[in-house]
């Protein structure tokens, strides 16, 4: 199977696991497959660069920057797919607890 293929095939499975509500593929002339999925108002990302070998895997939030990396990377699409199905478990912001002062 291709790249292209399984990035296209889980597509298809989260969507019809109703585990994204959105997902759109791209593929680009330098052969980099990016499959971005949207769920519960998260924006997730899964990209394949070819001339690494690598699958990159990241929630985008609010505060990150266009082209700031990603935070995991694998050399296969198992462990890649794996990750950002429990990324989409994890609460928002990777559970982070954001404070809040109260005084006024």
């Amino acid at each position: 199977m291709t790249v292209l293929e399984e990035i296209t095939q889980f597509a298809q499975e989260m969507q019809d696991a109703k585990q994204a509500e959105r997902t759109n593929i791209t593929m680009f002339p330098s052969e980099v497959v990016e499959l971005e999925l949207w769920h519960e108002s998260r924006y997730f990302v899964v990209i394949y660069f070819p001339r690494l070998g690598y699958y990159c895997v990241d929630e985008v939030r609010d505060d990150d920057e266009i082209g700031s990396g990603y935070r995991f990377s694998f050399p296969d699409f198992a462990s890649a797919r794996s990750k950002v199905i429990s990324l989409m478990k994890e609460p928002p912001n990777g559970g982070a607890v954001k404070k809040v002062s109260l005084s006024g």
